[in-house]
């Protein structure tokens, strides 16, 4: 629950960070009105692209630094079942990836929008840590708006991946 966690920005860095894996894919029949889980088990899932094929779903997810396909047709898939339904297409990537769209010439394209956090990937297997961390950070501070780059120092950051991933 966002609100819980003070929005939608402090929920998000909690779901990376914690490696919850709370993200869902959702498909609507307009016809029937009903909503149905395609694929759930995404670390924070920020993008989605329709395949060619209408069925096939590209997906990033930006706690795991990848781009994955979900066949659409699925039905309450968890994707960290090793299912031939959800597979990695690229992983490890340099950036956290942030949305998706497919060019007319059925390429994927991956927006990167900041590069990985060494802090982060350094308590990538220490997940005791990070929580211990986290509930710490909230008992001390809040976490800094998603606007308010003040207090870092950064370099400017702008990547674009294009993929010879058809779908």
């Amino acid at each position: 629950m966002p609100a819980q966690w003070g929005g939608t920005y402090e929920a998000s860095v909690l779901d990376v960070l914690e490696q919850s894996a709370t993200g869902r894919v959702l498909a609507y029949d307009p016809a029937s009105g009903r909503t149905r889980i395609v694929g759930h088990g995404l670390s924070f899932a920020n993008g989605i692209a329709l395949g060619a094929d209408g069925y096939t779903l590209f997906v990033n997810e930006t706690g795991r630094y990848r781009l994955g396909k979900i066949d659409g047709r699925a039905n309450g898939l968890d994707v960290q079942s090793g299912s031939p339904q959800a597979t990695v297409l690229l992983d490890n990537l340099p950036g956290y990836p942030g949305n998706l769209m497919r060019g007319r010439d059925g390429r994927i394209w991956v927006g990167l929008f900041k590069p990985r956090n060494l802090a982060a990937d350094n308590l990538a297997d220490k997940p005791f840590f990070r929580k211990m961390l986290l509930r710490l950070r909230d008992r001390c501070c809040r976490l800094a708006s998603p606007m308010d780059t003040s207090s870092l120092s950064m370099k400017k950051y702008d990547g674009l991946l294009p993929s010879e991933i058809g779908g």
